[in-house]
């Protein structure tokens, strides 16, 4: 039963990344190679190949959890996170592509990067809301020799990575609203908010990880 659950949502996703890669192969056909955005050359490649990794990243992660040993645990949470995260992670990249223009902007380009600042902290939300109910497996979650190893610190970093990073999450949308709203777009102070979600998202649970590698119940 299980195997059947994860194959019909592989196939689903799949069909969906698919019409994505289509339709982002349509567009460019009708767009300048570079494009620039952030001051950056961004060559039709780097975006056909984000969404190309869609195509083979899901079939790949969803398979993959299907034949290990929790995964009728997971599929409800896997399934949930699935309905959000795909649709976000396509407008962010139908963003980069809309967005870009055929000659750089001067640096005028700061709402955008807010914009994707704001998708990012509420992709972070939507997972870490799902990180406590995650089972050990072999593709998602916070993988190390120590969690991997024992099911009890898996358990507990994963609770304590969850609160961190939803609590981090509401924060840093938060500050990007209320940075907004008191004036114009920064890019320096969106790159920052990432920079330090990113931090958050991966140093202290890895402490957490190693400080409770030996627990048991």
């Amino acid at each position: 039963m299980k195997q059947n659950n994860y194959t019909r949502l592989t196939a689903v996703y799949t069909g969906i990344s698919l019409v994505n890669l289509a339709a982002v192969i349509c567009v460019l056909r009708n767009r300048p190679n570079p494009m620039y955005l952030f001051g950056a050359k961004l060559p039709h490649w780097f975006i056909l190949l984000a969404a190309v990794l869609f195509v083979f990243y899901y079939p790949f992660m969803l398979l993959r959890i299907g034949k290990g040993e929790n995964a009728e645990k997971n599929f409800q949470t896997v399934s949930h996170s699935m309905k959000f995260i795909l649709p976000l992670q396509l407008i962010f990249v139908w963003i980069l592509l809309l967005c870009a223009k055929p000659e750089p902007d001067g640096g005028r380009d700061a709402g955008i990067y807010w914009m994707l600042a704001l998708i990012m902290s509420i992709i972070q939300i939507i997972l870490s809301n799902h990180l406590p109910r995650l089972r050990q497996n072999d593709a998602l979650g916070i993988r190390n020799r120590w969690t991997k190893s024992n099911a009890v610190c898996w358990t507990r970093t994963h609770r304590f990575a969850g609160r961190l990073c939803v609590c981090t999450g509401i924060t840093a949308a938060a500050l990007l609203l209320l940075g907004r709203l008191t004036g114009p777009a920064n890019m320096s102070f969106s790159a920052c908010i990432l920079g330090i979600q990113v931090l958050c998202m991966l140093i202290p649970p890895y402490i957490y990880a190693y400080r409770h590698r030996n627990d048991a119940e």
